[in-house]
């Protein structure tokens, strides 16, 4: 069977998308009240671009939430 011009291959789509998976670093404890985003965007070394996907744990939305216990606290 004869190899299709990469155009045809693929459906005409183009290449597929790429997955990069990049740690966010320095940028500090995530404190309740804290504005999850801003600190992202504000982190030292990150650029996002439109198309972006950020994901982020759900410990960190937590903590920004201040939605944490004290488990040292019986009540």
């Amino acid at each position: 069977m004869p190899e299709l011009p990469a155009s045809e291959a693929d459906g005409g789509r183009g290449p597929a998308p790429t997955l990069s998976v990049m740690p966010i670093m320095g940028m500090g404890e995530v404190r309740p009240g804290d504005d999850l985003a801003e600190l992202l965007v504000a982190a030292p070394g990150v650029s996002f671009q439109d198309g972006d996907v950020v994901v982020v744990t759900q410990k960190v939305v937590s903590k920004a939430e201040g939605r944490r216990i004290d488990c040292a606290d019986p009540h």
